[in-house]
């Protein structure tokens, strides 16, 4: 249940909340209770509760119920073309460099790493509403990297970037409208200086059914 790293991600069936401690840690948490003023009592997905004040509280993630992380979704297809010969495999809940998602100084605990050039689609069956997701070079790019955020409906485009830097602040993508479609893709490609340092993140990347 406490896993600062991000190494291994404790499994989310169901509903519940991901808390974010000033200490650095972070719990899965089945259930929240507010059990008085200033303090929560946290149910962990192993059973155990304990109880935290609120200022050791930096953020608390739900998930469950109408929100969908897309890192909790198993994606249908996976399409990268290499600059030169280096392949990037995709990242759960991580940057493609295996570090955690960072952007600008904040840490992210769901999303997406990807890098140029780079696709991947995931079935939606027609079951959502709306997706969404803050985007940007992971943190250990230095300020560089630059590539083009893009997102696919159904194999339409509907959404293109301006080429994004490391330098650049985080972009936040959507609500787009997916309802009654069958497919969602996120698109990374090559903006300017071919694929170097292109750590793209797809940061709290959901779907709203």
């Amino acid at each position: 249940g406490f896993n600062p790293a991000l190494i291994s991600f404790p499994p989310t069936n169901g509903s519940g909340a991901i808390v974010t401690l000033s200490d650095g840690s972070r719990i899965s948490a089945r259930k929240l209770r507010l059990i008085e003023a200033g303090r929560l009592e946290a149910e962990l997905l192993f059973g155990e509760k304990i109880t935290i004040s609120s200022s050791s509280l930096v953020s608390l993630q739900f998930f469950g119920g109408a929100a969908v992380y897309l890192s909790d979704l198993e994606p249908n297809d996976y399409r990268f073309t290499p600059f030169l010969s280096t392949r990037w495999p995709w990242r759960r809940n991580l940057s493609v460099s295996g570090s955690p998602l960072r952007l600008r100084g904040k840490e992210f605990a769901r999303g997406i790493g990807l890098h140029s050039k780079s696709q991947l689609s995931y079935r939606l069956g027609k079951k959502y509403r709306r997706f969404q997701a803050d985007v940007g070079i992971d943190d250990v790019a230095a300020g560089a990297g630059n590539v083009v955020f893009a997102v696919e409906v159904d194999g339409k485009r509907v959404f293109t970037s301006k080429p994004q830097s490391g330098k650049n602040p985080i972009l936040h993508i959507g609500p787009i409208d997916v309802t009654g479609k069958q497919q969602l893709s996120l698109v990374v490609d090559y903006g300017q200086f071919g694929d170097i340092r292109d750590h793209a993140n797809w940061c709290n990347a959901l779907l709203v059914k």
